[in-house]
């Protein structure tokens, strides 16, 4: 995804005529990673942010707390832009794990920690529904085989064994849809994270009937899948409060991510 804008969105207009620096985020289960490329894709300055201490762990269960997701990306954010004045940031691309669950309230806030695409508590809920369906079935709708590490079989487990937290649920983030819900972006996915759900039909690119049926809940608790390149909304002023940006009205946009993407290291 890009969060991208005309130039008088930005405040100063860039000097030279071609300038637009990108911003890829990848943001895994222990680090942060940002880097700015050039319009050319010249490097022009990178940093992390480091969580692993954070992360518990124990027996199947990890966790991590929301927060580190929100406070990695915002000093990435404000520390690269200010290093980057003289080629303004225009736009963002996020990479993440499409397997991590964060329970979001009515306010829009977390109402738990992220269980991590690592937590296997939700194994009983898989072979459920492997059981139901046959793993046949499921690989032709999905292309994957059932695993407890999909948010499918999560939110089973969280609905069965933590129903009070389930009942006070109004969606499921990613982390990749955290990161846009802090920019003021929520709701959207591409196909690709959709992918990870074990729910999503790779073919006719929805959600599928057959698998929320087996799983016993809607997909409308997960965010609409778009293909890449839809421009999904605008960031509202709450959400442009980083140095580069001195009012609201950048679009919101979908793009293939793999150019960015492929410019972050990977390893989390």
């Amino acid at each position: 995804m890009r969060l991208q804008c005309s130039a008088s969105s930005w405040g100063s207009k860039p000097s030279g005529a071609h300038k637009m620096s990108v911003l890829g985020l990848d943001v895994g289960t222990s680090t942060c990673k940002g880097v700015v490329l050039s319009a050319d894709g010249s490097i022009l300055a990178q940093e992390q942010y480091a969580y692993a201490d954070a992360v518990r762990l124990d027996g199947p269960k990890a966790e991590l707390s929301p927060s580190c997701f929100e406070d990695s990306v915002k000093t990435i954010v404000a520390a690269l832009a200010a290093r980057c004045k003289d080629d303004p940031i225009r736009a963002i691309a996020v990479s993440s794990h499409g397997e991590t669950l964060v329970p979001i309230g009515a306010d829009g806030k977390p109402l738990a920690d992220a269980m991590l695409s690592m937590d296997r508590r939700c194994q009983e809920n898989s072979d459920g529904l492997t059981s139901r369906l046959g793993q046949e079935t499921i690989y032709s709708i999905t292309g994957s085989k059932m695993h407890p590490q999909f948010p499918v079989p999560k939110v089973m487990y969280l609905q069965q064994r933590q129903p009070e937290l389930a009942r006070h649920v109004v969606h499921y983030d990613t982390a990749n849809d955290y990161v846009y819900r802090i920019l003021g972006c929520p709701g959207t996915m591409d196909y690709s994270i959709a992918s990870r759900f074990c729910g999503f039909d790779v073919r006719r690119h929805q959600w599928s009937k057959t698998i929320f049926e087996a799983a016993d809940f809607s997909p409308e608790l997960f965010s609409k899948a778009v293909c890449a390149g839809t421009v999904i909304g605008e960031m509202p002023p709450f959400a442009c409060r980083f140095p580069w940006a001195d009012r609201a009205g950048p679009a919101c946009r979908r793009r293939a991510r793999s150019a960015v993407r492929g410019a972050c290291d990977r390893r989390r």
